[in-house]
């Protein structure tokens, strides 16, 4: 049994001494990304995910290229890395690209193909195209489906989808990454034990400061002429699902209190479904009587954003559902400090767990929270905090993992 154990503890060291001296690193890969929208149009948490990795991947000589849908069809290179934008249809709320499927076809031969779901139909073409090939599949399992707020056909499509297409490509994948190990228990679909041995959990990262892995971060200058000096943050989509007319809510029950507190939403709405619901809100905040309290800063630059979020008194994370798996606007607010007010749901309450303060995403409790953070010896408490959590997000130590996934998958394959 000693000898068993040694043998153990002596195979482990191997592997760590051949990870460290890059061993399995010698080969250089080719690597293709697989993202339903562009960066530059479609300003979301999996996009930035995706910009990221990919730029620190072709930073250690990779060769890597991110395939997504656009209505500006284009192949540029930005910061290393191809990035290639396909004309699409949408269908059932999900864009739908026949010439990405097409230029699959004909590309070179990749070594692995790392595909962010959810990405309905494309995704699984393209996982059943590279099984074909004999290339490993992994999958970053983002966030699921929630079957609220859609018509009848589309629940009825997503329904069919998710219990057809989407195992299959589960199943053909070698590794599927979950971002935070509470999202990947409660999944009513990654909890079948077939996909146990292929699930790793990794999460999002962030860039610690300037320097980190030699990504130029824009130099940020201090603002100090914000209008508005007691506010709260909501930095994201605009969209049905992130609970903003929650919040709105919660910020008027403040206002019947005499709590003199300001709500900046920051973010951008584009589709339709997004811009409606911008409209219900700005009409919302009309209704409430909060049009000095509210204010839509739309779109910033991230020297703005950066002030917005030293200044702030807090970030608020509102999310009603599984489409928010992880909630990548709370690693920018550890970053500077701040405290977090996020939804009590699987996944993002995970995320900032112990410099945080979870909440049912209901107005009443949120208000509550939104209390608590203005005490300005809890929030020195929870800057200190964050400032140590955050070391666990660092970008440098989550692509090493992922990495690390990349070539033992492929070691396996040779």
């Amino acid at each position: 049994m000693v000898i068993e154990k040694s043998y153990i503890i002596y195979i482990r060291i191997i592997m760590l001494e051949d990870l460290t001296s890059n061993k399995l690193y010698r080969d250089k890969l080719n690597i293709l990304h697989i993202v339903q929208y562009d960066f530059e149009i479609f300003k979301g948490g999996i996009q930035r995910y995706v910009k990221e990795l990919s730029e620190i991947q072709a930073l250690k000589g990779y060769n890597v290229v991110v395939y997504s849908c656009s209505k500006e069809p284009t192949t540029k290179n930005v910061n290393g890395v191809t990035i290639k934008r396909f004309n699409y249809l949408e269908v059932f709320r999900t864009p739908i690209s026949i010439s990405m499927i097409l230029s699959l076809l004909k590309e070179e031969r990749f070594d692995i193909i790392h595909i962010h779901a959810q990405f309905p139909l494309v995704a699984e073409l393209i996982t059943l195209i590279a099984w074909l090939r004999r290339i490993p599949i992994v999958i970053t399992y983002h966030n699921e489906v929630e079957l609220t707020n859609m018509s009848l056909v589309t629940r009825l499509a997503y329904k069919i989808w998710s219990i057809t297409l989407l195992k299959i490509m589960l199943y053909l994948s070698k590794i599927i990454i979950v971002t935070t190990r509470e999202f990947a228990l409660t999944s009513p679909i990654l909890s079948n034990n077939k996909y146990k041995d292929k699930i790793h959990i990794i999460p999002i990262g962030v860039f610690i400061n300037n320097s980190s892995n030699n990504i130029n971060i824009v130099n940020i200058t201090d603002n100090k002429t914000l209008a508005h000096k007691n506010y709260i943050l909501y930095v994201g989509r605009i969209k049905p699902e992130k609970g903003i007319h929650i919040l709105i809510q919660a910020i008027s029950l403040l206002k019947e209190i005499k709590i003199d507190i300001n709500l900046f939403i920051i973010g951008e709405a584009t589709r339709y479904d997004e811009l409606k619901y911008k409209n219900e809100l700005e009409k919302l905040v009309a209704d409430l009587e909060l049009n000095k309290n509210v204010v839509f800063c739309g779109r910033v630059s991230d020297e703005e954003l950066h002030t917005y979020y030293k200044n702030a008194i807090a970030l608020v994370l509102p999310s009603t559902s599984r489409l928010e798996g992880f909630g990548i606007v709370q690693l920018e607010a550890m970053r500077h400090g701040i405290p977090i007010i996020v939804s009590d749901i699987p996944g993002p309450k995970s995320v900032s767990e112990g410099v945080s303060i979870p909440v049912k995403p209901h107005p009443y409790d949120i208000s509550q929270a939104i209390l608590k953070v203005l005490d300005n010896d809890y929030r020195e408490k929870i800057r200190i905090l964050s400032l140590c959590k955050i070391q666990e997000y660092k970008w440098d130590k989550i692509a090493d993992k992922i990495e690390y996934l990349y070539h033992s998958i492929k070691n396996k394959r040779q």
